[in-house]
């Protein structure tokens, strides 16, 4: 298939550059440019040359099958997927028929696959949903390694920035040596200020924000060393319809839910708030409006509420009236069951997509969803199969239920909404529990708030003077 005009310039501008960011927004082909740069750089050189290519656990059949689909035999037939335990990746590795090794991410921080892949005189290096190295950990850590040894390195991501502008550092650190200061913390030092700095120790907590006078440095550090691509700026896509399917808690809900609420509010409005622990409440508030009880003792339970009676209704009407097929995008495993139980009740064939499952299992399904006509529902992680992924089978996404990530919202709407979807619409149908924490985090999504701000805004909408004073009060 012919290169789209932005894949073309993209590739232009790679030929006399070694490093490159493709920050392309789902479904505009960054996957294809990449390939592209390093088959003309292969070409250009005589000889298929040592690659890793980091992916997303899910994807990597899916590198693969873009890498046959370009017809270049003799790369396909050096290039091998690592997907099995520590100990056989090492011996895969060992491997020299094979030049191009594609692997997940968690490799680089594990044992034996770690040491293995540093061992190896790798010439080129690419690594896909790379927002995924913003912090310095292990394997960013590991990345950077790999990095520094390689004459090629290639970044692919449509979320450079998914919390702070501090998520570059770990980006542009693997992309080039000299771009940014080796450690995170002249980065930070150099390009951001603690506006919080000044609080009482009692109630501090980190707020860094971009310093104005670095943010044209910052700006044009950034753009000096990528091509930017929207979307809607390359790509003419079907219209996506948005709506919203509203439905109440049921008495009992509405108690354990009111009881969480007083909580939550009260331990936002205090001075000694931790941020993760008031995400883990917010999580908890999300559980409860979908009809998910975790006691005590850790187990779990699910319980009828009426988001199921309005998706049953749902799908009724798009796979049995309408014959059309459907994306449910559920963020918790605890509503596996009564979904594949939905489904089994209406006669619908479906497919699933997990964490959970192997990958020769995910893309057997993500198959039987996109090619078999029979299979008209794909329950999916926003996790599991929000990263590039093909569904373009469905002309409808219901989100039965959700959490507050930014970038599991974007991705997963994208794999549905891309080129290569032959409907004329695409209908996205939240399901939303109202006057509930769940109509803020939408709210939040809608408008790109990330986790930061999502709690500032709950706080102001809940309002923590009044159930967070009077649950004080009480105690």
């Amino acid at each position: 298939m012919k290169l789209w005009k932005h894949q073309e310039e993209a590739v232009r501008l790679c030929r006399e550059r070694n490093f490159f960011a493709f920050l392309f927004d789902m479904g505009t082909g960054k996957t294809r440019t990449a390939l592209e740069v390093l088959l003309e750089k292969m070409s250009k050189e005589g000889e298929v040359f040592p690659t890793l290519i980091l992916v997303p656990k899910i994807v990597t059949i899916q590198w693969f099958r873009e890498l046959q689909a370009l017809g270049h035999e003799t790369v396909t037939k050096a290039t091998t997927i690592l997907e099995d335990s520590g100990k056989n990746k090492a011996k895969q590795l060992e491997d020299t028929t094979k030049k191009v090794f594609i692997t997940n991410h968690e490799s680089l921080a594990l044992e034996p696959t770690k040491s293995a892949l540093l061992a190896k005189p790798w010439r080129a290096l690419i690594v896909d949903e790379s927002h995924r190295f913003k912090n310095p950990v292990k394997r960013t850590a590991t990345a950077i390694k790999i990095a520094d040894k390689c004459e090629y390195v290639f970044l692919l991501t449509g979320t450079l920035v998914t919390n702070t502008f501090q998520d570059v550092w770990g980006q542009w650190r693997i992309l080039h040596r000299g771009l940014v200061p080796d450690s995170h913390f002249s980065f930070r030092h150099r390009f951001f200020i603690d506006k919080n700095s000044n609080m009482p120790r009692a109630r501090y907590f980190p707020n860094w924000v971009v310093r104005d006078d670095r943010v044209p440095e910052l700006s044009q550090l950034i753009a000096d060393h990528s091509m930017r691509v929207k979307k809607e700026d390359v790509l003419t896509l079907p219209p996506l319809i948005r709506t919203k399917v509203y439905v109440e808690l049921t008495k009992d809900q509405r108690a354990h839910y009111d009881r969480m609420e007083r909580d939550f509010i009260t331990f936002l409005g205090d001075d000694a708030c931790v941020a993760e622990m008031a995400l883990t409440r917010l999580l908890r508030l999300m559980q409860l409006a979908s009809g998910i009880f975790k006691l005590d003792g850790g187990e779990v339970r699910t319980v009828d509420v009426a988001k199921l009676e309005a998706l049953r209704e749902l799908v009724s009407q798009i796979c049995l009236e309408a014959k059309e097929k459907v994306i449910i995008w559920s963020f918790w495993r605890a509503t596996y069951g009564q979904l594949s139980s939905l489904c089994n009740e209406l006669g619908l064939k479906f497919s699933m997509i997990t964490g959970e499952q192997s990958m020769k299992d995910r893309q057997a399904n993500i198959d039987a969803f996109n090619n078999d006509p029979d299979t008209s529902v794909c329950i999916a992680n926003q996790a599991a199969a929000g990263v590039g992924v093909n569904l373009q089978a469905a002309k409808y996404m219901i989100y039965y239920t959700k959490g507050f990530s930014l970038e599991h919202d974007l991705q997963s709407e994208a794999r549905a909404y891309r080129a290569g979807n032959k409907n004329p619409s695409i209908t996205r149908i939240d399901i939303v529990t109202a006057n509930t924490v769940e109509e803020t985090v939408l709210e939040a999504l809608e408008k790109k708030f990330e986790t930061s701000e999502l709690l500032h805004r709950i706080r102001e909408k809940n309002g923590p003077t009044k159930r967070g004073a009077g649950h004080s009060k009480k105690n």
